[in-house]
C-alpha cells in the first residue's frame, strides 16, 4: 500500500515523498489513517488536451498552451455542455450559432 500511494502520487503530480512520509508515520499507530487521509486529498489525474494534446490538470478550465475551452458551458443556463452537442440537455439552447461565431471570430 505504501508503494501504490508513492506511485500514485507520482502520476498525479504530488510530492511523493511527502504522501509516502505521511503514510509511513501515521501506519504504525492508526494503521490506515494515512491513507484514509491520502485518498480524501489527492489530486485529480491530469489528462490530454483535445486540441493540443498537452497534458493538463483536471481542474483546469483552459488549456495554458492553446486556450481550449475545457469546460464548455451552455450560454444560457451556464451548465457543463459537450463540444459534440448541438442543443443544451438542460433549457434546450442552440449551441451551433456560438460554435459558429467563435469560428467566425478566429478567422477574422
Amino acid at each position: 500500500m505504501v508503494g501504490y500511494v508513492n506511485q500514485d502520487a507520482k502520476r498525479r503530480g504530488m510530492n511523493s515523498t511527502l504522501w509516502t512520509f505521511l503514510v509511513l508515520v501515521l501506519m504504525p499507530g492508526y494503521f490506515i489513517l494515512g491513507f484514509i487521509i491520502y485518498f480524501l486529498m489527492r489530486e485529480p489525474l491530469p489528462y490530454d488536451c483535445p486540441q493540443c494534446g498537452t497534458t493538463v490538470g483536471a481542474r483546469f478550465n483552459f488549456c495554458p498552451n492553446c486556450k481550449c475551452n475545457l469546460h464548455p458551458s451552455c450560454p444560457s443556463c451556464k451548465r457543463e455542455v459537450a463540444e459534440a452537442d448541438k442543443f443544451c440537455a438542460y433549457c434546450g439552447t442552440d449551441l451551433e450559432p456560438a460554435v459558429k461565431t467563435l469560428e467566425s471570430r478566429e478567422t477574422a
